[in-house]
Formats: C-alpha cells, structure tokens, sequence
C-alpha cells in the first residue's frame, strides 16, 4: 500500500528530478518521460495534427527543442514535401547569409587570375586596317577596325592614329605590318613607332599611336628609305 501510494503521488503532483517511463503509459506534461520504443501520432484533421505553443517571453523560450547526437540530422521529411511556411533558416552548411551573393549581385573584383591583370586576359586591345592612296586621305576599314577611332596623315609616311578611351600609347606597345591588298607594287614596309624620334618624321601627338610607311630607294647612288603614302598597312595594340 505504501509503495503504490508513492507512485499515485508521482504521477499525480510529479517528480522534478525523475524521468518518467511512457512506453506503453500515459504521457505526462510537467516530466521527463523515457521511451523504449518509437512514438507515432496519425491524424486526418483539417488543422496542424501537433500544435506546441509557449507563451512565455523569456529570451530561451522556444515552442520546441530538439537535440540530437553529433553528427545526426535534427529533422526528416518526405521527399515531396512542399517549403515551411516562414521558416527562416540561419545558415546553409555552416554557411551565414553574408557569405552568400544575392541574385543579381556583382562579385568584387579579383586584382589577377593565375597572375595575370584583367588586361592581359583580355587579350588584342586593338587593331585596324588602314587604306593608303597617294591621292587621296589615309581610311580605316571600318570592317577590320576595332579600339580605334581616326586616322590622319602628318606627313609623307607618317600616320597618326587615335585609339578609343582607355588606351594610352604611352604604356602599350604596337605592332604594325605592310597590308599588300591596299599597297602599290613595289611592296613596301611598315612600323609602328615611338611618339618621339628622329627627323625627318615630325610624330604625333601625344594620345596617338603612329606608324611610319617607307620605300628602299635609291638616292644618289645610295640605298635610302623614303617615305611613301601608298602603302597599306595593319597596326595591333596587344
């Protein structure tokens, strides 16, 4: 009679610091229930089978608490389940939301790839053909023409060209070659220069790239090279 007096009081007025058996029982609000064996609660209800609520407005208070071995995924559903309604999830795979970018967002910009600056990766910053006639105004094919704006004779044989903004002849190099398709028979020859040289060619200001045209002549009885406006030619800025 004592002993099950003792446990009637249990159940009925609880015991904090004992963990109660379920398995097969009652649960009981208030205690530590233990289980041996799985739990399973199957409803056709048109509302939320389970419904947990805690009113109160401690900072730890949560309507639930789960807590799993290391390791051990904290909840399952089926593979046809649709989203949680105002679920905000904290992280993704340990990930926080600013170690994301948002759709439509611009990754910064990486200084080098492999080593080399975005220019580099760019590749040809320009290039043009340029039609010479000795009757007419030096033209760009507009068709194989790209970083380059204008072309301008200076003088015999000497060839100012402005590039398109941001390409600066001061720290880029270029590479110019004969174009046989627009240049009078004898071939001559073709090369980009400096801005600052020697006579008898006067440059180009500053901004512009330059290239030189030039025949082998003979000049009292000396092999010179002569300036010549009939020679077409390609120019490319790496």
């Amino acid at each position: 009679m004592v002993l099950g007096l003792a446990l009637v009081m249990a159940l009925v007025f609880g015991v904090a610091t004992t963990a109660l058996s379920a398995t097969g029982g009652n649960f009981i609000l208030g205690q530590a229930n233990v289980a041996k064996t799985a739990s399973k609660l199957t409803a056709n209800v048109a509302a939320p089978a389970l419904t947990l609520v805690n009113n109160s407005t401690a900072a730890a208070a949560t309507a639930l608490n789960i807590t799993v071995p290391a390791g051990k995924a904290p909840l399952k559903v089926n593979a046809t389940a649709g989203k949680a309604t105002n679920l905000d999830a904290d992280k993704l795979d340990g990930k926080g939301a600013e170690d994301f970018y948002a759709a439509g967002s611009k990754v910064a910009d990486a200084d080098t790839v492999d080593g080399l600056s975005s220019e580099q990766l760019r590749g040809v910053r320009a290039y043009a053909r340029v039609i010479n006639t000795t009757s007419s105004a030096p033209t760009l094919d507009l068709t194989r023409t790209s970083g380059f704006t204008a072309v301008s004779r200076a003088s015999d044989g000497t060839y100012c060209l402005t590039p398109a903004s941001g390409i600066d002849p001061a720290n880029r190099p270029a590479v110019a070659s004969v174009e046989w398709q627009s240049t009078s028979h004898p071939e001559g020859n073709a090369a980009a220069m400096p801005r600052s040289h020697d006579a008898p060619f006067p440059g180009c200001p500053n901004g512009a790239f330059e290239v030189v045209t030039e025949r082998q002549s003979v000049v009292n009885s000396v092999l010179e090279a002569v300036p010549a406006n009939d020679i077409g030619f390609t120019i490319i800025v790496p």
